[in-house]
């Protein structure tokens, strides 16, 4: 195979991305040799900054699955895509209100410590376990997608990109640690900036301008932006945008270790509120970027659709397709767009990696031997570390055979383990007669359904009725021979995009019931969904097996939805659940306290 488009200064600038990221990690590594402590290793010493933090959750929430996943949807269900931006606004408002104040009072290092001090050790362990399956399988998504884009403009194998991207990040992470991850994350998202808008820069030029563009979107009837659907099993419309992804926003800041340790790094709550609102600024460039080049991949693809023309066979190769021809005459921007994908998924990926360590340390290791050694922690880390990056490889390797665009899989694995997690937090902060009991079964049953619903998404595709795909056309389709010719089945563990020339889609006498309801429901409302059976059950299950008694709730672990000081005392009260001011609470356990003593004494 001929990739001689892939020149010397493409990889120059591919390997310089691998290059600086590792160079920060042997220098974060060798700064800290004195402090060779837990604190700096997946906290940084509790003291970054807000900027640097900032884009490191911001691109942990892009990563190569918004690089390269987010032309694709945009490119096959139009620009309403790009109200997502406002989903992660409220999110993030969300989490600066309620959630940050409870995480800095508590000063814990493992998000699911609270779950341990609010209900037992029993569901900070589901948690845990919970959360490490989630993150290494979207972690292996994440190295799968630049590993496609890679493979198709280089010499290398998939094999070879997937090890080669899995061993640099697993690299400067067990040595460097948090700072390391923060700074390279800072690095990453500059490059992704750029290559995503030479993307779009380059591609509108190669389609004749940015009204060529325009007009051709008109035509497809891309320009969708005010689709308003209440129906929750069509794709995707304004409301799946903004309500699903607020929720699934919440659900990543305010439940998902890698997360929250960013939010904990910093000095105080001021610093990391500001952190997250600094972090809306990269999410929001880079999710329009990626907008716009989908409905400029749009443009160039218009009468001659590389799926339909079996040119293709994933569409997540839709991008690498174009780039190929984009960039054929512009010698680095192949490498620089490679490098803005490969940084998404190094940002994601050593945010995971990082973040896992802290989980399997201190709410695994600690049950085995609880009097562990800051250095045994230490060590612990860097060795769970380089483990978790040969796990993630195997499952990169995996995912090239999943029958869904990258985008889906990715939120339908935060849906599907992290709404059950959320909904926990949620009944933890702010509904106090929730039991360790009703807990745990909640956590338990609406896990078990949130799979369910996504395998059997998986199997029946969701109502081909309700997909609503945009046109597309083969109408002026021919072999473009300017290029080397180009073996994409390379890329290719399975042709699994089930729409073609002859589609043929099951009558409704072919398909269950549940197939067109239950199972079609949007990948935007998984999180939602599971969320919501998992606070429904817990509080079920809570009733009926005795409530706890709200006055007996320490203060320090609920967070009331209303409690502005300028408010009447009758309504912040009632807003407060029965659960009394933390004063009081003090008061009533001084006085038990006391009173126990009396009674030992007589």
């Amino acid at each position: 195979m001929d990739h001689d488009y892939f020149g010397s200064v493409d990889f120059m600038f591919f390997g310089g991305l691998l290059l600086l990221s590792s160079l920060i990690g042997i220098f974060s590594a060798c700064q800290g040799k004195n402090e060779q402590t837990t604190e700096n290793y997946y906290f940084g010493n509790r003291r970054m900054s807000p900027i640097p933090v900032g884009l490191s959750l911001g691109v942990s929430f892009i990563s190569a699955v918004t690089v390269i996943g987010g032309p694709v949807e945009s490119y096959l269900f139009g620009a309403v895509l790009s109200w997502m931006s406002v989903g992660f606004a409220i999110g993030l408002a969300f989490t600066s209100v309620y959630f940050v104040p409870l995480v800095y009072r508590l000063n814990i290092s493992s998000i699911y410590e609270y779950l341990e001090m609010r209900f037992d050790r029993r569901v900070r362990v589901f948690c845990s376990s919970l959360t490490v399956l989630q993150m290494v399988f979207y972690m292996g998504v994440c190295i799968y997608v630049p590993a496609l884009a890679l493979s198709a403009v280089t010499p290398l194998e998939m094999k070879w990109t997937i090890i080669l991207t899995s061993l640099v990040c697993t690299f400067y992470t067990s040595l460097g640690g948090f700072k390391a991850v923060v700074w390279t994350d800072s690095l990453q998202a500059a490059i992704m900036f750029i290559g995503s808008l030479a993307l779009c820069i380059q591609g509108t030029i190669l389609v004749g301008g940015s009204s060529k563009v325009w007009n051709a979107a008109i035509r497809g009837g891309r320009l969708n932006v005010f689709k308003v659907s209440f129906d929750p099993t069509v794709r995707i419309s304004i409301l799946h945008c903004i309500i699903g992804q607020s929720v699934m926003t919440m659900a990543l800041t305010c439940s998902n270790q890698a997360m929250v340790q960013r939010i904990m790094s910093c000095r105080s709550q001021t610093i990391a509120r500001r952190a997250l609102f600094f972090c809306l600024v990269p999410v929001s460039v880079i999710s329009t970027l990626a907008v716009g080049n989908g409905l400029v991949m749009y443009a160039y693809y218009e009468n001659c659709d590389p799926l339909l023309s079996h040119i293709i066979n994933k569409p997540d190769q839709m991008i690498p397709k174009m780039m190929t021809k984009a960039f054929f005459e512009v010698p680095g921007l192949a490498g620089i767009f490679v490098a803005a994908a490969c940084s998404g998924t190094l940002s994601t990926v050593s945010s995971g990696i990082n973040s896992l360590s802290v989980v399997i340390v201190e709410d695994f290791a600690t049950l085995l031997k609880k009097s562990l050694s800051p250095k045994q922690k230490l060590w612990g880390g860097r060795l769970c570390g380089a483990f978790l990056g040969c796990l993630v490889t195997l499952i990169a390797f995996i995912a090239g055979s999943l029958g869904s665009t990258v985008i889906q899989i990715a939120s339908s694995l935060i849906g599907g383990f992290g709404g059950p997690i959320f909904g926990i937090f949620v009944s933890g902060i702010f509904i106090p007669r929730t039991t360790a009991k009703g807990a745990l079964v909640g956590l338990t049953v609406s896990t078990i359904m949130s799979l369910w619903v996504i395998s059997g998404s998986a199997v029946y595709k969701g109502n081909p009725a309700k997909q609503n795909y945009l046109n597309r056309s083969i109408s002026n389709c021919s072999i473009d021979v300017t290029l080397p010719p180009i073996d994409w089945n390379v890329t290719t563990l399975s042709p699994t995009f089930e729409t073609t020339v002859n589609e043929t889609i099951a009558t409704h006498d072919e398909r269950p019931l549940i197939a067109d309801t239950l199972y079609s429901i949007s990948y935007f409302y998984v999180c939602m969904f599971g969320a919501a059976v998992s606070i429904a059950v817990a509080s079920f299950v809570s009733i009926l097996s005795g409530p706890n008694n709200p006055k007996d709730i320490d203060p320090l672990l609920f967070v009331p939805l209303v409690d502005n000081k300028r408010l009447p005392a009758k309504i912040r009260k009632f807003f407060r659940f029965g659960v009394p001011e933390y004063e009081e609470y003090e008061h009533v356990a001084v006085k038990n306290d006391d009173l126990l003593l009396r009674t030992d004494v007589a």
